[in-house]
């Protein structure tokens, strides 16, 4: 019997729905299986005005999201070619109470994932089992990022123009304190054993540093101009700078710079390999990945990618990594052995696509797409 596929596209607009329901029985539409060039062809349809009333209510742009991941399961597939068309109501109708007929999920599917959007001011949690938005959550003006800490008990988000930080509770999926930082907060990076959180604060060229487990501040590092991304491996914190185009190196436990390495123009997202022994920056304003050895610090190579990379992340099995390219609306998978970008997924040209997740064990990638209010999910075969 083949499997099924649920052709979705997730909007976190949940607040002024009034006629949303009317589109429920325009998007019950299940699809099997098919090979990817019988795909290509197939379009998900709505009615014309349903897509008016839906895209005028889409004022929320998600920017990057986290994964409560189950232990087990996958993910319904969606690709970049129903995404393009498909008209975005699965989370809206779900948020409004409707239940829409899609397509059974498998019975493994397990995971929450958070969602942030930079204009609405919540945070979406999206319940992967039922296939429904499970709670719309309130947090700070332009909230940018959301980082789920190791032991998955808390997600934090940045707010950007707010300067705070909204701690959320997952198993209770609701805000359980705000803390002050500084000014621009755009990402929060843990350490992998989970003691510290590390907050980048763009309008102060600083790092702030806190207790994971309590939220107090434990004091801030300089750093170079317009830091965006903090990245720890080992005792080493990398941060990006994106108008110094280049990667402050801190040590974690001196809390004192190591040395700065050029980027090139724009660094912002980085990933790293679990070893620490490769780190890659995405350089938005040079179309390059930048590579780094992590232990001698050293840039080692570029690798080009198309339009505007935003964010770079290494898959589970530290094989290969995925880059998403706001300019140019794709995501392109990089193998980590030869440097070279093996294949391009096309979003859409004003997709933004802009954050790049993993769920189900790494067989599942997610794609937060900032220009067309979508997070695409595509089947990752290498792990």
């Amino acid at each position: 019997m083949s499997a099924l596929l649920t052709i979705t596209t997730i909007e976190d607009v949940v607040l002024a729905l009034v006629d949303a329901r009317a589109a429920v029985t325009a998007f019950q539409t299940t699809i099997r299986m098919k090979a990817d060039d019988e795909l290509d062809g197939w379009i998900v349809k709505i009615d014309f005005d349903d897509l008016v009333r839906l895209s005028r209510l889409a004022q929320i742009q998600p920017m990057n999201l986290a994964l409560v991941a189950g232990r087990e399961g996958g993910m319904p597939m969606t690709r970049a070619t129903f995404l393009n068309n498909a008209i975005p109501v699965f989370i809206l109708l779900a948020s409004c109470g409707a239940s829409p007929a899609l397509a059974q999920a498998p019975a493994s599917l397990k995971g929450t994932a958070y969602v942030t959007s930079w204009f609405g001011g919540v945070v979406t949690a999206i319940d992967f089992a039922s296939g429904s938005s499970a709670r719309t959550i309130p947090v700070g003006v332009h909230n940018h990022n959301v980082a789920l800490r190791p032991d998955q008990k808390q997600a934090w988000v940045t707010n950007n123009n707010a300067g705070t930080i909204s701690i959320i509770e997952s198993g209770l999926n609701g805000v359980a304190k705000t803390i002050q930082t500084g000014n621009g907060p755009r990402h929060t990076y843990f350490s992998p054993d989970g003691k510290e959180a590390f907050g980048t604060n763009e309008f102060d060229d600083r790092v702030e540093i806190f207790d994971a487990e309590t939220a107090r501040s434990l004091g801030v590092v300089k750093v170079g101009s317009m830091p965006h991304f903090a990245l720890v491996s080992g005792d080493r914190v990398s941060v990006s700078n994106f108008d110094s185009a280049d990667a402050t190196v801190v040590s974690r436990s001196k809390r004192k710079t190591i040395t700065r390495i050029a980027m090139g123009a724009g660094p912002l997202g980085a990933g790293a390999t679990k070893d620490g022994k490769r780190i890659y920056f995405a350089c938005h304003s040079a179309n390059h990945v930048a590579v780094i050895d992590g232990e001698t610090l050293k840039r080692i190579v570029e690798i080009p990618t198309d339009a505007g990379p935003v964010q770079v992340t290494v898959t589970p099995n530290q094989s290969f990594a995925y880059v998403a390219n706001d300019g140019a609306g794709t995501v392109q998978k990089i193998d980590l052995v030869t440097n070279r970008i093996v294949k391009t997924i096309s979003i859409a040209p004003d997709a933004g696509s802009h954050g790049v997740g993993f769920a189900g064990e790494g067989r599942w990638l997610l794609i937060t797409n900032t220009g067309a209010n979508t997070l695409s999910i595509h089947r990752h075969g290498d792990g």
